[in-house]
């Protein structure tokens, strides 16, 4: 029951710092961050009829959903695993996002592309599925997770560094394939040790 609460004002602290990072934001910006995905999605629909500008943010609204999650299941494993390499892969995915969630603000806030502030119906999902799990299967679990999204991410990343006509856009989205690579290896590494235990 401790880890429960730990786990709620781990969360509660982090949307906190979010959305005041978003705030303050807006004050300073163009973007005003929505509270869901298909509110990001529909308001760029509105102000981006360009298909290039449709689909740059695509990718930022995206990256915004991925980021969520991939925080949020790091921040639970720290709190549940029982394994310390898996709990240092989780801290390092999680410093990782976070940072990148500061990158992804400000070029919305460039761009004027709207980007959601919560986690999506699949950033739930990806929870509660690691959620249920204990033991070596919550640590297999967590590092396929993060391994699939990792590989997942590289290929929608791949297609933005090759097709965005926004060179601000292109360079950031080259900058993510990198890092989401050294994302995977280490899943991939830390995978591999704990299918050996």
């Amino acid at each position: 029951m401790k880890n429960h609460k730990n786990i709620g004002v781990t969360l509660s602290l982090f949307w906190m710092a979010l959305v005041a990072m978003f705030w303050i934001s807006s004050c300073t910006g163009n973007v005003k961050p929505n509270n869901t995905l298909d509110d990001a999605q529909e308001e760029n629909t509105i102000k981006h009829e360009d298909t290039d500008k449709a689909k740059d943010a695509e990718i930022l609204v995206f990256a915004a959903a991925l980021n969520f999650e991939q925080i949020e299941i790091s921040q639970l494993i720290q709190q549940q695993s029982k394994t310390q390499y898996i709990k240092d892969l989780g801290k390092y995915i999680e410093e990782e996002y976070t940072k990148a969630s500061s990158e992804l603000l400000a070029l919305a806030s460039k761009k004027d592309i709207e980007i959601p502030i919560g986690t999506t119906e699949d950033g739930k999902n990806a929870f509660k599925k690691l959620y249920t799990k204990i033991g070596s299967e919550l640590d297999r679990t967590y590092c396929s997770m993060v391994v699939e999204s990792q590989n997942a991410a590289i290929r929608k990343f791949e297609v933005a560094a090759n097709s965005s006509t926004d060179a601000d856009i292109k360079e950031w989205a080259g900058n993510m394939i990198v890092a989401l690579k050294r994302h995977h290896d280490r899943a991939q590494n830390a995978l591999n040790e704990s299918n050996v235990l």
